[in-house]
């Protein structure tokens, strides 16, 4: 997360800080009444979102790393076939 805060101004001028410097990250916005977050990357493993963390903290300094539950692209949801045989 690189942005937590109430200030809507400064979380658009952070994200499109972001858009400016890092165009690879596709930052992503949200809001969470009463707060505005600009959160980057989709890492599964710390280590991975660590190499980015580090680019980022001299010019984003509030940024960190939080824990947030995604769904990976590569991810299918089970689908229940009515002829699948059962597996009890």
């Amino acid at each position: 997360m690189v942005f937590s805060g109430i200030d809507r101004d400064k979380a658009f001028k952070t994200q499109d800080d972001l858009k400016l410097y890092y165009p690879d990250l596709a930052p992503e916005m949200q809001y969470q009444q009463p707060r505005y977050l600009v959160k980057i990357g989709q890492f599964t493993y710390k280590i991975e979102a660590q190499k980015i963390f580090s680019q980022l903290k001299e010019q984003f300094p509030t940024a960190r790393i939080i824990q947030d539950r995604f769904q990976r692209k590569e991810y299918a949801a089970p689908t229940s076939d009515p002829n699948a045989p059962n597996q009890n």
